[in-house]
This record gives C-alpha cells, sequence and structure tokens, in this order.
C-alpha cells in the first residue's frame, strides 16, 4: 500500500498494533513495567550515590532528566547538594492536554518576534498567515521529499512535526521563518535536516521505558477529555494535530501491565529548599517557560533565568548559562552573577 493511501486513523492503529505487540514481547520476557517510572528510576540514582560512597551529589537535568531531579528532591533531599533544572517539566503539568500550550506559545513567540524585527517582518511580511496556508495546502495535497531514509511524504503531521524537531535547537529557530516560506512556495529543503532526524527518532528512545514511564507518570493524570476542552482555545491546526485520542487509548493497554499505579503525589509540585538553579529558552516547543516558573514557585532557593536567544536545552548550547551552571556548582548557597544575562540581545532571523 502506497503511503499517500494511509489516513492518520489507519497509521495510528498499525502502530498502536505494534506498541502494543512491544508491550507483550517485553511480558513474555518476565520483565515487570511497573519498575520504570521515575520513582523507581529516582530510587536507583539514591542507591548508585550510595554505592560510589558519595555524601552529596549535584544533579543536571534537561527536559524528562528535570522531571527525574524533582523525584530526587521529593524523597532523596539528603543526597543532594544542588540541582540544575535546564528546560523544566514538573510533575502537575497535564501531559499530553499541555502540549498544545507549548508548542502554540514557542509558534507565538516566533511570529511576535519576527513581526518585531525589521529585516524578518520585510522578508516575511505574513508569516503566520503563511504558516497555516501551508498546512491546508499540505491537508489537500501532500508533496514529497527525499530523506536519508528515501522518499517521504509530508502531510500536515510531518510538516507540524518537522517545525516541532526545527524550534528545539536555537539555530533551528533563527532559520524557521525562511523555511516556512520555502515551503510555502513547495521547497522543503529547509526541512530535510528536520525529517531527517524524525526518521532516526525511534532509534534512539526506548521504546518500552517511554510508554511505561509517560503512561504511568502523566497519561494517568490525564484524560482526552481534559484536552480537548484545552484545545477548544487555540487554532484547528495544531488541536487537529496535538489532540487525539491515541496516547489515552494506548496508555489504557500499557498501564493494564503495571499492578502498581502512581501515587497521586506523583501529580503534585516538588517543595524543597535545594539550591536549585532553573533555566527556560523563550522559543521551546515542548517545555515552555512558563513550566519553569511553575517549578521555580516551590522551590525556594531556586534561581530562575529565561534565555531569550534560546529554545529547548540551555545550557549545552549558550555559554553565559554553562558560566551560571559552574558557579552554582561552585558555590550553591550564593546566587550566580547573572550579568551575561542581560546581555543577550536575542535571536536575528535569517
Amino acid at each position: 500500500m502506497n503511503a499517500l493511501e494511509i489516513n492518520r486513523e489507519q497509521a495510528e492503529a498499525l502502530e498502536k498494533g505494534f506498541l502494543v505487540d512491544c508491550r507483550d514481547h517485553l511480558q513474555s520476557q518476565g520483565i515487570d513495567l511497573g519498575q520504570y517510572n521515575s520513582v523507581a528510576n529516582a530510587a536507583d540514582a539514591e542507591d548508585l550515590r550510595l554505592a560510589l560512597g558519595y555524601q552529596q551529589v549535584n544533579y543536571y537535568g534537561t527536559s524528562c532528566g528535570t522531571r527525574l531531579a524533582l523525584t530526587l528532591m521529593r524523597y532523596h533531599p539528603e543526597g543532594i547538594r544542588s540541582v540544575i533544572l535546564d528546560s523544566v517539566f514538573p510533575p502537575p503539568v497535564a501531559y499530553p492536554s499541555e502540549a498544545i500550550i507549548s508548542f502554540s506559545g514557542a509558534l507565538d513567540r516566533v511570529f511576535q518576534s519576527c513581526a518585531a524585527d525589521e529585516g524578518c517582518r520585510s522578508k516575511y511580511p505574513d508569516l503566520e498567515q503563511t504558516f497555516y496556508q501551508v498546512i491546508d495546502r499540505l491537508r489537500a495535497n501532500p508533496d514529497e521529499i527525499n530523506s536519508a531514509s528515501g522518499v517521504v511524504v509530508i502531510d500536515e503531521g510531518v510538516f507540524l512535526d518537522a517545525v516541532y524537531m526545527l524550534l528545539h535547537p536555537a539555530e533551528g529557530v533563527v532559520g524557521l521563518p525562511h523555511a516556512i516560506d520555502s515551503a510555502s512556495r513547495g521547497s522543503f529543503g529547509p526541512f530535510k535536516g528536520a525529517i531527517d532526524s524524525l526518521s532516526s527518532y525511534n532509534r534512539n528512545v526506548a521504546t518500552g521505558v517511554n510508554y511505561v514511564s509517560l503512561c504511568r507518570d502523566e497519561v494517568g493524570f490525564d484524560s482526552y477529555e481534559h484536552a480537548q476542552a484545552i484545545a477548544a482555545d487555540y487554532p484547528p491546526h495544531l488541536a487537529d494535530y496535538l489532540v487525539t485520542p491515541f496516547d489515552f487509548e494506548l496508555c489504557e493497554l500499557w498501564l493494564s501491565a503495571v499492578t502498581d499505579p502512581a501515587d497521586p503525589i506523583e501529580n503534585t509540585p516538588v517543595e524543597s529548599d535545594i539550591p536549585a538553579l532553573i533555566f527556560a529558552g523563550y522559543y521551546a516547543p515542548i517545555t515552555s517557560p512558563e513550566w519553569a516558573q511553575r517549578a521555580a514557585e516551590t522551590l525556594s532557593s531556586s534561581y530562575l533565568y529565561e534565555f531569550p536567544n534560546m529554545a529547548h536545552g540551555v545550557m549545552r548550547s549558550d555559554a553565559c548559562a554553562l558560566r551560571l551552571g559552574l558557579l552554582l556548582l561552585d558555590d550553591p548557597t550564593t546566587e550566580p552573577d547573572a550579568a551575561c544575562v542581560q546581555e543577550i540581545i536575542g535571536i536575528s532571523f535569517r
């Protein structure tokens, strides 16, 4: 069957069947799926600290790694000297329902920043309108591109996947207006790298661990009805892409293999006075700056910095953030000198 002949519902049915088979295969090997979650991972990290003989350690986490660090702060505070939370994913976030808030927010910030920049505005005067026109055109007539894995059909879902990937690194954000404009003229070359990354993404993800942890720690506290209610306030182009029953139906199947459901406390804020340095990227498409602010509210010894030139993953991409991280590790009891953050002027679109 040609890829163009498979609609989204059929593709999701095939994927669901594959993932249920994956679950059954893991169980047939005697693997206890209930051991793959944030609490168990935190206990493993604490056991590692004890085995190594360290009195205290510093933890650095990015994205889902911040969820692990926060869980360690909740259950094993005595072994922690400081934490660095980079692009924060706090426990109370309703995921996947709130994914549309982060993604739409990141897009809005790109559109607004471009409109406020004279050079970007003159090149791409109607960037937001152009973006939604591309989605409409691909919904009616999918395109194709040659990627590292062969010919890829670009429908509105693949296009939005590629936009999402480009929004992660700052260099992707810089080129996004040009990429959208190029797509409006039928050329998807600027998206080739993102599409290649999508093709190889699953090779870098442990499917079983991902779904058990996601389903138990996040989706189990969320609902499709909640996602629909949130999506009602957003453009239907994004709602159709992000809000589907797929994750909720799949997680019901995966959680049926887990005998120990998550404790309700796993959906509550972490309260701690452990020194915490928190980074947020202004253009982050998944861990929005608002999530970092929510985490900081209950971390009484935290220092929060939002970087206007960054997206997802700040400290490994920005020299100023790295400097702040090293200062915290040198002395967690003193707020780092953040003068370099004030000197950042944002990004310049291509």
